[in-house]
């Protein structure tokens, strides 16, 4: 039973994990006028996909980051034998995963406000450190408890 759990938790990690990366690149099409839709002085709407990413980016984030710690705390024991650098990076994401959210989500409030490239690259770079935590996380998890 607890092998079954563990294997949906890997399941969904890798899932959302696959969202969260391998759509990066992908050609987004957002509804015209919806939520991500601005216009120009000149009249012109188009799409903001940096604010759309950095949204699904922070949302995610968070189940992705608490399946992790969840795993380590469950398998404690075995991995603070085994692997114990898992036990430091859930401790890691423990301390900081709030710091790195409300961080992601004042620089998307000003982004969203005043969406200058510069606001845009300190959004991204904010984004990159919470997609960096979940590809961690989700290795660990992929790799599971040594034998």
């Amino acid at each position: 039973m607890k092998r079954q759990i563990k294997l949906t938790l890997c399941v969904a990690l890798v899932a959302t994990s696959a969202l969260l990366i391998g759509c990066e690149g992908c050609a987004r099409k957002l509804a015209p006028g919806g939520a991500y839709s601005t216009t120009n002085a000149a009249g012109v709407v188009s799409q903001d996909t940096a604010l759309y990413a950095a949204d699904k980016t922070i949302v995610e984030s968070y189940d992705v980051l608490h399946a992790f710690v969840k795993f380590e705390f469950e398998n404690r024991a075995a991995l603070k034998v085994a692997a114990p650098a898992v036990n430091q990076a859930a401790n890691n994401v423990r301390a900081n995963a709030r710091k790195w959210t409300d961080s992601a989500i004042a620089l998307r409030d000003a982004y969203a406000v005043n969406p200058t490239p510069e606001n845009r690259d300190k959004l991204n770079d904010a984004v990159r450190v919470l997609r960096e935590a979940i590809v961690q996380a989700q290795q660990f998890v992929k790799a599971g408890v040594p034998k």
